[in-house]
């Protein structure tokens, strides 16, 4: 039993030294190819979908018109005939919803393009404590640069 935990530790160290270590910066610039492998992003910045206090905002709404009740914080309502000014909304890619995972939005600059980051919902809490101690954090992906469904399989801080 004792060589069988052993041998697992060490299987999981190796996994995880042959990670290439990249920054989000090189994971959005060379997204396709890394596709297939699983990858250690250093300095990674996200946010889990959906944990995040929603931004209420506080200024009056005139009932006149009434599609500025359903425009996103940060976003002006339209003036008659023109249309919604979404130049200041946030990009908000779809992303369809995995049994047993979160969806974090990956914050970097393009990263829309490397489309949708899942994380194991076991997970979850140890990403939102690393976070609440303003650590860095280091995340080891598991790109799929066809499908574009990454799966984060490891979280620590550095």
């Amino acid at each position: 039993m004792k060589k069988n935990i052993f041998l697992v530790a060490i299987m999981a160290f190796v996994g995880m030294a042959n990670a290439q270590m990249v920054k989000p910066t090189e994971l959005v610039s060379n997204y396709t190819s890394f596709n297939g492998k699983t990858i250690s992003v250093s300095d990674f910045t996200g946010s889990i979908r959906g944990t995040q206090a929603v931004a209420v905002s506080s200024s009056p709404v005139n009932p006149g018109n009434p599609a500025a009740i359903n425009a996103p914080v940060g976003t002006t309502a339209p003036s008659g005939s023109a249309g919604v000014n979404t130049s200041n909304a946030p990009k908000t890619q779809f992303c369809k919803i995995l049994k047993g995972y979160k969806i974090v939005d990956f914050a970097a600059n393009g990263s829309e393009s490397c489309g949708c980051f899942y994380i194991p919902t076991a997970m979850v809490t140890k990403f939102q404590d690393i976070q609440k101690l303003g650590g860095k954090m280091m995340v080891r992906v598991s790109v799929d640069a066809t499908s574009k469904v990454n799966k984060i399989t490891g979280v620590d801080s550095l």
